[in-house]
């Protein structure tokens, strides 16, 4: 494996195909160098040739991400664009522009799931290089210490936009599933999944499937560390219309007709929080009503006034929603 001055690649566990690469800079504070920009692209390039790798944990070293691109490389940059001709200067400044831009850019074309793990400081063009990532974990201030028995519960997360829209970058889902992880005291997986039109149904439940045998098999170490595999929920902010689309007289499968079945015989409960000022609210009371006859513990919160997606956006409604997840999740959370 190649040796780089700014980054580090590990396979923690013999035979894994799961592989670990590090910002690798403490003494700045893993703050991206004119040497990373070079090398991360090269880093990633080799990981995704290489047969047996299958997942890429990008992390810092020291438990702390990215303090962002460092000063030095500003400088630099600005002063190879200075230049009497002001064309010249801004064509300068522009390849340098698209020369960081291709630390980005390496993530998109990695063809192997490449999973973000923050930890402490993400500043800057840190954030940049993460919110590329196919899958980003949230942890927990307050994480229970190596002695403690306890670990935490487990949230995967698909964000909102009717698989058509949006992805887990945008600060609205971020910021809900950090928020989350911070009211709840729990991990949070949120996943960068396929859009239509430019990939159909069911792409994004094959990502969504994808997702859960990477964390049942992957060697992350937070997940091994600190998450409970026995305690896992899922959640979307979609609505269900796309799950359950029911048009006047369609006669349903006996597979389709099943998966309420085997929630049911699983034991799994299911909340719904909504409100009745979203104009979807309809098909959530039709969800609702359709598990409850078929025998799905339903848990339901529907508050009067609200629009769709309000949860993400009124603050008191957000701090209601914790509670009512928190209780939903009880007796399974460490306090």
């Amino acid at each position: 494996m190649e040796k780089f001055k700014t980054l580090e690649i590990l396979q923690k566990t013999p035979n894994s195909r799961v592989f670990h690469l590090y910002l690798n800079r403490p003494s700045h504070r893993n703050a991206l160098s004119c040497n990373f920009f070079s090398e991360f692209p090269k880093a990633l390039a080799s990981l995704d040739q290489n047969p047996n790798v299958n997942v890429v944990v990008l992390s810092g070293v020291r438990n702390h991400f990215c303090d962002g691109i460092d000063l030095g490389t500003l400088g630099s940059i600005s002063k190879n664009s200075d230049s009497d001709d002001r064309k010249c200067g801004g064509e300068k400044l522009q390849r340098h522009i698209k020369y960081l831009q291709g630390a980005v850019i390496a993530i998109e074309l990695c063809r192997k799931s490449v999973i973000a793990s923050i930890q402490r400081a993400c500043i800057g063009s840190g954030i940049d290089i993460f919110t590329a990532c196919d899958i980003r974990i949230f942890l927990p201030k307050q994480a229970p210490d190596n002695t403690s028995p306890s670990k935490l519960p487990l949230i995967v997360y698909f964000h909102g936009g009717g698989f058509i829209l949006y992805s887990a970058s945008p600060t609205v889902f971020h910021d809900f599933c950090a928020n989350i992880a911070i009211d709840v005291n729990a991990i949070i997986v949120s996943v960068d999944y396929r859009l239509a039109l430019e990939h159909r149904l069911p792409a994004a439940y094959d990502d969504a499937v994808e997702t859960l045998h990477l964390i049942k098999t992957n060697q992350d170490e937070w997940l091994t560390k600190y998450a409970d595999f026995s305690d896992t929920y899922y959640g979307t902010n979609t609505a269900p219309t796309i799950f359950w689309w029911d048009p006047e007289d369609l006669i349903r499968t006996k597979t389709e007709v099943g998966v309420l079945e085997k929630i049911r015989l699983l034991g799994w409960r299911v909340l719904v929080i909504d409100c009745k000022g979203d104009p979807l609210i309809d098909r959530q009371i039709e969800l609702i009503k359709m598990m409850e006859e078929k025998g799905v513990v339903v848990v339901s919160q529907l508050d009067e006034g609200g629009h769709h997606g309000v949860d993400l956006q009124d603050l008191s409604r957000v701090k209601a929603m914790h509670v009512v997840l928190k209780n939903f999740m009880l007796p399974f959370l460490v306090v």
